[in-house]
């Protein structure tokens, strides 16, 4: 009877456990994918203004140093640890984590 206690407590632990890893990916992850469409929304705008402002064609070339002057802060960074191309003006950026994207 004292085994088959154990053991029943391991199991629900092992998946209270799994349940709870489940749970910080689920939140936690959406949470990082929105924050990301956030900033590649931002960087679009920002973007956008450079253009304006500096007379920029469609396929002018533009890096993050250029756009750090419309941008309030530190340049945005993925908070899923992915990496931003900004891409030439005209075009939107884009994040390296899969799944992260402008919002349509």
């Amino acid at each position: 009877m004292k085994r088959i206690v154990i053991i029943l407590a391991v199991t629900i632990a092992a998946g209270g456990a799994g349940a709870l890893a489940l749970y910080h990916r689920i939140v936690h992850g959406n949470d990082a994918k929105n924050a990301c469409e956030r900033n590649l929304v931002w960087i679009t705008g920002s973007k956008r203004i450079a253009a304006e402002e500096q007379g920029l064609k469609s396929g002018a070339m533009i890096d993050e140093q250029e756009l750090h002057k419309y941008i309030i802060g530190d340049f945005p960074k993925c908070p899923a640890g992915g990496t931003y191309t900004i891409g030439p003006i005209g075009t939107d950026p884009t994040c390296s984590v899969a799944g992260h994207a402008l919002p349509k």
